[in-house]
């Protein structure tokens, strides 16, 4: 029971947190960042932050998910995981392409070119898709997913959040993210691939899916 209760509070307090530090951003931080980075800026730090953009948008997943699918070949338990790294990824970056429209909020290039910093609901202009930041989920979703499904050592882990720690960075050096874009997105990636961790682990651990798969299997044959 006392446990139940800490849990509360302490999940209470880190929301708490969260929206705070969200208000925070979005009233003291924000637009004087976007700022701050549009003037001082030089091109070499834009050229790497817009590189590390890139090749998370395009590389990353491929070189992530690639090995992992290999070596599940070759040791066919841990095809279970690979499934869930492209599953778990597809169900989110569905639903962040979902909120980048309904929300529609500016990006941080529209403000220092024309002055506009607001939520336009319901807009399929790319300009308006500031939020969630696809780039923050992937790196966050990969990191916390693989650190939790292998085994690996403390140098990897170290690297793993130094990548995903540059990769957010660079959306806000590229004018493509507010920082309480990012912080936004972090939480949201954060409580949906814990969730999606627990139910795979619940599936996995009590073969509910193995079952599954085997009545159907079974109803195949007759």
């Amino acid at each position: 029971m006392k446990l139940k209760v800490s849990k509360k509070i302490f999940l209470t307090f880190s929301f708490s947190l969260v929206a705070i530090s969200v208000l925070i951003s979005v009233l003291f931080f924000d637009q004087s960042i976007a700022f701050l980075i549009h003037n001082y800026n030089s091109h070499f730090i834009y050229n790497i932050a817009n590189f590390v953009g890139v090749i998370t948008d395009k590389i990353v997943v491929l070189t992530a998910l690639i090995p992992l699918l290999i070596f599940s070949i070759f040791r066919k338990k841990n095809i279970q995981k690979f499934a869930f790294l492209t599953i778990g990824f597809s169900i989110l970056m569905t639903a962040t392409l979902l909120l980048k429209m309904f929300l529609g909020r500016s990006r941080p290039q529209l403000l220092i070119e024309e002055n506009i910093n607001s939520i336009t609901f319901f807009s399929l202009d790319n300009l308006y898709w500031g939020l969630p930041s696809g780039h923050t989920l992937t790196a966050l979703f990969l990191a916390i997913s693989i650190q939790s499904l292998w085994n690996l050592s403390k140098l990897s882990k170290v690297l793993m959040w130094g990548i995903t720690s540059v990769v957010c960075l660079s959306r806000i050096f590229t004018a493509q993210h507010f920082l309480s874009d990012i912080i936004i997105t972090a939480v949201f990636t954060v409580v949906l691939t814990v969730f999606l961790l627990k139910l795979y682990k619940f599936t996995v651990e009590n073969k509910i899916v193995n079952k599954f798969l085997h009545k159907i299997s079974i109803k195949n044959k007759i």
